[in-house]
């Protein structure tokens, strides 16, 4: 009796090491399906994350690897099935999240989103993209009201009260969303790009409003920080409506430069007989 007792620790403490050698080697075979993945050598990657899986089934970030790898191949069943698996071996749900949102159609995002909420995960971009949706279906004000019901839950504050503004601008709301863009603006915290976005809204407010000089203002401060193609063109055509065609026609090239294919039209309109530097 005591000999066979012997003997079942034995294959147990066998078995435990040898799940420990397999834990490793899958842990080896991810690191190098990472660097292959850096490499965009996307074929290798799926051979070490397959036998990675295969070693160690609980490995999360080998799953969720395997279906990063097949979004981006655009085999949309298989990465679903892969990103399944890592949820449920454990993996970041917004990592997993961020990765969906590339390619779930707009129904698709609204059930991830009312699933997500029902377990209380909260993950900005997946908000965004609810927002987004009831906007494109011209529900603004619903859009604003789930802003609003939703923001304390969320720790990013300061992206929340972003989309709330924008929300707002487009409800023609000026004062609500130039309080919320000050409030931003006053924080410091933003990103060049997020900042001049705050300016480009500002201006478009003024601009509304009828007051050009400090829509230009507000253009100049976001072209400064942060230059954009659509700014460019903005300042050009409020420099139309100026009578300064000189300036506008800088701004129209400027905006072509940078990529803008509208801008070709404004250009051919307005300053076919202009020379700019």
């Amino acid at each position: 009796m005591i000999n066979q007792l012997k003997l079942g620790l034995f294959f147990l403490l066998l078995g435990l090491l040898s799940s420990c050698g397999n834990t490793d080697e899958s842990l080896r075979l991810t690191s190098n399906a990472k660097k292959m993945i850096e490499s965009s050598k996307f074929d290798s990657a799926t051979t070490y994350l397959d036998q990675a899986v295969l070693l160690d089934s609980t490995n999360s970030e080998a799953y969720y690897l395997l279906g990063k790898v097949k979004a981006r191949s655009k085999d949309y069943n298989l990465a679903s099935w892969y990103l399944y698996k890592a949820e449920k071996a454990g993996y970041s749900l917004d990592s997993i999240i961020n990765i969906k949102l590339d390619y779930l159609d707009d129904k698709s995002k609204h059930d991830l989103y009312e699933e997500m909420s029902q377990k209380g995960v909260r993950n900005f971009e997946l908000f965004k993209a609810e927002v987004c949706a009831l906007y494109d279906e011209y529900r603004t004000r619903e859009a604003l009201e789930l802003i609003i019901q939703e923001k304390p839950k969320y720790q990013d504050k300061d992206a929340m009260l972003f989309l709330q503004a924008k929300m707002e601008y487009n409800l023609k709301d000026y004062v609500g969303s130039e309080t919320h863009l000050d409030q931003l603006l006053k924080k410091g915290a933003l990103s060049k790009r997020d900042k001049a976005i705050c300016f480009g809204y500002k201006a478009s407010i003024a601009y509304d409003k009828g007051n050009k000089s400090l829509a230009l203002q507000f253009l100049n401060e976001g072209i400064k920080i942060f230059p954009m193609e659509n700014y460019f063109r903005f300042r050009g055509t409020i420099y139309i409506e100026m009578e300064n065609k000189k300036s506008a026609c800088e701004d129209f090239r400027q905006a072509y430069e940078m990529g803008s294919i509208e801008a070709i039209d404004e250009l051919a309109k307005y300053c076919q007989n202009e020379q700019t530097k």
